[in-house]
């Protein structure tokens, strides 16, 4: 699931974006796992589970997306990928153990590519 914020939706509120599609109600901030500026022209949210095949394809779109902005866009302010563990414990038991380890970035890409290979340890 994501959600895609931009510089007009943003409203006064600490609490609520505005849109005709979607609430993002928890607003970006520096505690999230993000690449890019929290002040770029648009922000995309991802909740995401390491164990959930949807989630790693749309892995493979958020880099196509990330790449066409800094192609397009390059030395703009114009992309931020905020990445929000969200794991469906329940369905995929492994996904927290996953997500508890350091060095987030290198281990978000790693577990995404190969999300086929995850098995019961990790």
């Amino acid at each position: 699931m994501s959600d895609i914020i931009s510089d007009d939706a943003l409203s006064d509120s600490p609490t609520e974006i505005q849109s005709e599609r979607n609430q993002l109600v928890v607003l970006p901030c520096e505690q999230d796992h993000r690449q890019g500026s929290l002040n770029a022209h648009v922000v995309l949210v991802e909740y995401g589970d390491y164990q959930c095949p949807q989630c790693g394809e749309l892995y493979i779109s958020i880099q196509a997306i990330q790449r066409e902005f800094e192609a397009t866009l390059s030395g703009e302010n114009s992309l931020c990928f905020i990445f929000r563990h969200f794991p469906q414990s329940h369905i995929h038991p492994q996904a927290q153990k996953a997500a508890a380890q350091g060095q987030f970035r290198q281990m978000h890409e790693m577990l995404l590519k190969h999300q086929q290979e995850l098995g019961m340890e990790i």
